[in-house]
């Protein structure tokens, strides 16, 4: 999407239907798809999008997470943040638990020291993804590697 221009992204993983791809709120679709043209031809000061993996980095047996549109991170429940998974060189997806830290995502698992990955609402239906910026809009799935 970066190399393209005049393109946006609208997340709606947290209006689907597990049992149908199209959600039948499309007034939410139209509304974060809107924001684009509203800043970008319009003017109009929005915040774009939900968060975007932006890049992560290894501190000890935690990945750190920066995000595109990621600031005032927050739940949408106020409970832990949900769809968390990491894992080790050679090793399996492990769920875990992430903290949020200002604008960052701080992600780690008990019995992983050396993680090398972390990914978000890596399912094929996401319904307790539960990540959002401070504008209430979704994060975006994501992998680290």
């Amino acid at each position: 999407m970066a190399n393209l221009t005049n393109v946006g992204m609208a997340i709606g993983n947290d209006i689907g239907d597990p049992n149908d791809v199209h959600p039948a709120d499309k007034t939410q679709i139209g509304d974060r798809l809107s924001r684009w043209s509203l800043v970008n031809q319009y003017g109009q000061s929005k915040v774009l999008t939900g968060p975007i993996y932006q890049s992560h980095s290894v501190k000890g047996a935690t990945i750190e997470v920066q995000f595109q549109y990621g600031e005032g991170l927050k739940t949408s429940d106020g409970l832990a943040v949900q769809s968390l998974e990491i894992r080790e060189a050679g090793g399996a997806w492990t769920a875990a638990t992430g903290t949020i830290v200002g604008d960052k995502l701080v992600i780690s698992a008990p019995g992983i020291n050396s993680p090398v990955s972390a990914r978000y609402a890596w399912d094929s239906n996401p319904t307790t993804a539960n990540l959002r910026n401070g504008a209430d809009l979704p994060a975006s799935l994501f992998i680290t590697d």
